[in-house]
């Protein structure tokens, strides 16, 4: 059984200007103890689809309209708040790219972890504060006790996010979804981040959706690797064969724009034309404009994610979409 499927789901948020098509029927699913990369350019829909995961999309302006969220054989969408509550921070933590936007400034980064504690495990205080402790030590922060005490304006961006770690992990959650970890962190800061990532993965079994922009970032720490572009997923497949030989013009642009050192002095190479308007996209493939291999099909009908062999899916009418 997969850990986490999501159907045709699609979050839109009803703005005055239009409505955002923000998330607009994606299918993913991920086995149990992966670590999955959600990557894209800013404003593709990654945030939107673990938010919506979450079910913490803020209504209004913002509304999962159609889909499913299967998690461990259960429909998320059809839980009650009250259900959702148990869930978010029990089974399902995440953990957000701006800690100081999520945590209290006027409680320690103790207290708020063992609040989720108490609340998720119906421990005392002072059981939970223990646990706290030892949550903190975990993510590998020294002298987890005094930092326990400290407020998150006295840590650094790195603790800081650590701490959201911390909380996300504090009640074993089976599924670790990571916005963006690495944002604003020195490159030092960053490796320590995705090495402890990666340790839960392997020590814990905690099983990571891992959300970032950054290709280099997921390139050593993922199973699979999830393309999405302007709310859609355009591909998926294991890291390792979609690094060597992306198949959707899009992965292709993106891995042709980032520094490799096989590639020697070559000269990097840009995607042509802009991200399409999210309220009124283009038809057919919204990633036909840009494209270097557009046919006349592709401003016409969409192309359906396909199943193109070895585990992997490519959304483009260059393999078959029509």
């Amino acid at each position: 059984m997969k850990l986490i499927e999501i159907r045709g789901l699609k979050t839109y948020f009803f703005m005055s200007t239009g409505t955002v098509r923000a998330v607009d029927g994606i299918d993913f699913s991920m086995d149990d103890r992966q670590m999955v990369g959600i990557v894209g350019e800013s404003g593709c829909g990654k945030s939107v689809t673990a938010l919506s995961v979450m079910q913490l999309v803020p209504n209004p302006p913002g509304r999962i309209v159609e889909g499913e969220i299967i998690f461990e054989g259960e429909d998320l969408l059809k839980k009650t708040e009250e259900e959702m509550q148990k869930i978010r921070g029990g089974r399902i933590a995440m953990s957000f790219q701006d800690p100081m936007t999520y945590l209290n400034p006027v409680k320690r980064a103790g207290e708020q972890i063992a609040e989720a504690i108490i609340l998720h495990q119906g421990v005392e205080k002072k059981e939970a504060l223990e646990m706290a402790v030892e949550s903190i030590e975990l993510v590998g922060i020294s002298s987890p006790s005094e930092r326990a005490m400290d407020y998150p304006h006295q840590l650094s961006g790195g603790m800081r996010q650590r701490i959201m770690i911390a909380m996300a992990l504090s009640c074993k959650p089976h599924l670790l979804i990571a916005d963006e970890p690495t944002t604003a962190l020195d490159v030092i800061t960053q490796d320590e981040i995705l090495e402890l990532m990666d340790n839960l993965k392997h020590e814990l079994g905690t099983s990571i959706i891992l959300i970032t922009h950054d290709l280099a970032i997921v390139a050593g720490l993922c199973n699979r690797v999830a393309v999405m572009y302007a709310g859609n997923i355009v591909e998926y497949a294991d890291t390792i064969p979609l690094y060597d030989e992306p198949l959707h013009p899009y992965t292709k642009g993106l891995l042709n724009s980032i520094l490799r050192l096989d590639r020697g002095r070559e000269r990097l190479e840009s995607i042509k034309g802009n991200v399409p308007n999210l309220v009124n996209p283009p038809p057919g493939c919204k990633f036909y404009p840009r494209c270097p291999h557009s046919m006349p099909l592709c401003s016409k009908q969409i192309p359906p994610l396909l199943d193109v062999g070895g585990r992997r899916l490519v959304a483009c009418h260059l393999y078959g979409g029509a």
